[in-house]
């Protein structure tokens, strides 16, 4: 290879789009309508990735998750379900993403804070419903909301963008959603400690743990609170608005308990759902069901959609994805974020994998590097 071939073949395998993935996924999470397809929107950048792919040395994965990613596939090929394809596509998404992944320059993070900032400061001003007095952004559910907001104030930490962090939380407030003040707590709490024993977490073996038993702990609790829930919830009490903030005993999540031990019934007593998941009739079998809901829950949603062995190798490679970045100062974000998808579905899928990844990719201390 000649010098000037040698140099374009560098200059091709170094060029990265990340920092446009994270403004792109911004607007996307905070300005796109809910009902659009972020298929289309993701399914450009994808290609560019395949192409730089081919054009230089593979896809920057090794050979165990290369298999395991054309099995993901090959599931989705077979069973035929748009949900098994579009799980699989984000994942492959990230996990190529996150291989050339760059700093975000200074106009880049001043771009993206000022998109968060005007978008949930718009929000506060024209979009706080006088019906249920709960504020809501692109999405007419609170919970999926206040995920948006999640992910605001995690970027805003992360770009050490501080002074609209404030605003934020004041947001997720008036959403109502009990999982945000759930997760902002397990936040700030870990962080305080990360901080106060940082040189105890950089000498520690704890990072050597898979991230998917992180997951496969919280699952436990939940199921376990869900059990215990179903006994002590009462069933006439209620909460409303702001009130829900102090309310554990009402029926929202006496239904998100049952909805939890229901389905894992359905993929554990069913030979088709535990096969294949329920798929593209995900949402019909929910809406004509005893619980009328999709389960509150990131990991048994997924587990009842596409059935277990997608859901184990799903979550293997999720963990490996994950793993590159799980580290004592991302530690208060992983841990909250499970927490998070503990009380909600759809954290761990889709486009929000995607924007949860980029997020923890960030670097403390970012070079200098210009978009």
């Amino acid at each position: 290879m000649t010098k000037i071939e040698d140099r374009k073949h560098f200059e091709i395998r170094n060029l990265d789009l990340s920092p446009l993935i994270i403004i792109l996924s911004i607007i996307v999470l905070y300005y796109v309508p809910f009902e659009f397809s972020y298929l289309i929107i993701y399914i450009i950048p994808f290609l560019y990735f395949i192409l730089i792919s081919i054009l230089t040395t593979g896809f920057g994965i090794d050979k165990s998750q290369f298999i395991l990613y054309s099995l993901l596939i090959a599931f989705s090929f077979i069973t035929r379900d748009q949900a098994h394809f579009l799980i699989a596509f984000f994942l492959l998404f990230i996990s190529m993403l996150t291989n050339r992944i760059s700093c975000l320059g200074t106009f880049s993070k001043y771009f993206v804070a000022f998109l968060i900032s005007f978008r949930i400061f718009y929000a506060i001003i024209f979009y706080y419903s006088s019906v249920s007095f709960r504020l809501l952004l692109n999405n007419p559910d609170p919970n999926f909301s206040s995920l948006k907001i999640l992910f605001g104030v995690y970027l805003l930490h992360k770009l050490k963008f501080y002074i609209s962090i404030p605003m934020l939380l004041f947001a997720g407030f008036l959403t109502a959603s009990r999982n945000f003040v759930l997760a902002m707590l397990v936040f700030y709490i870990s962080m305080l400690i990360t901080n106060i024993f940082k040189l105890n977490f950089k000498k520690s073996k704890l990072f050597k743990y898979h991230y998917l038993l992180i997951v496969s702990f919280v699952l436990v609790i939940i199921i376990s609170i869900s059990f215990i829930g179903m006994g002590s919830v009462s069933i006439s009490s209620s909460a409303s608005s702001t009130e829900r903030l102090t309310s554990v005993n009402d029926t929202s999540n006496l239904l998100r308990f049952t909805t939890n031990l229901f389905y894992l019934k359905e993929v554990f007593t069913k030979i088709s759902v535990f096969f294949w998941g329920l798929g593209d009739n995900y949402e019909t079998f929910a809406a004509n069901s005893v619980v009328t809901i999709v389960p509150h829950n990131s990991i048994i949603s997924i587990l009842s959609r596409t059935g277990v062995i997608f859901s184990l190798i799903y979550f293997t490679l999720l963990s490996k994805t994950i793993n590159r970045f799980f580290n004592y100062y991302n530690l208060p974000y992983i841990l909250s974020y499970t927490v998070f998808g503990m009380f909600l579905h759809q954290t761990l899928e889709f486009h929000n994998v995607v924007i949860f990844i980029l997020i923890l990719s960030i670097l403390p201390n970012e070079s200098k590097t210009k978009l």
